[in-house]
């Protein structure tokens, strides 16, 4: 049996004086989007979200990997590289809309998104 004494009162109020103290809220946090799809359908293809520099997709990597997300840094496909210099964040199914709302979130200058199936098929995704 747990009996409540003074020292846990002291714990749970300093605890709070804490978070008040560097207002800790959660609301910078985007919650996980809850996803319809079964997980065989999810993790047969990934998203693949294209950045015109280098610099752009460095940063868009950073903010991914800060949230807890795998995100692969590449050179985008020939097929929608139209100027040539595109690099591309290539994020598994699963994560696919999370990684899209935390780049949009962060104003990520992302210049398209894509689904890539295991075939190398690329279409335009719209997250």
């Amino acid at each position: 049996m747990f009996y409540y004494t003074e020292a846990c009162r002291n714990v749970k109020n300093k605890y709070e004086l804490f978070l008040n103290k560097y207002n800790f809220d959660e609301s910078w946090q985007i919650p996980r989007a809850a996803h319809t799809m079964k997980r065989e359908e999810m993790t047969m293809f990934s998203y693949l979200f294209t950045f015109r520099s280098q610099t752009a997709a460095q940063s868009g990597r950073r903010i991914l990997y800060e949230s807890g997300l795998r995100a692969q840094l590449r050179r985008a496909p020939p097929e929608i590289s139209g100027l040539g210099c595109t690099w591309a964040l290539y994020v598994v199914g699963e994560d696919g809309v999370h990684a899209a709302q935390l780049l949009r979130a962060w104003n990520s200058p992302v210049s398209g998104a894509y689904r890539m199936h295991p075939n190398g098929y690329l279409e335009e995704a719209a997250l």
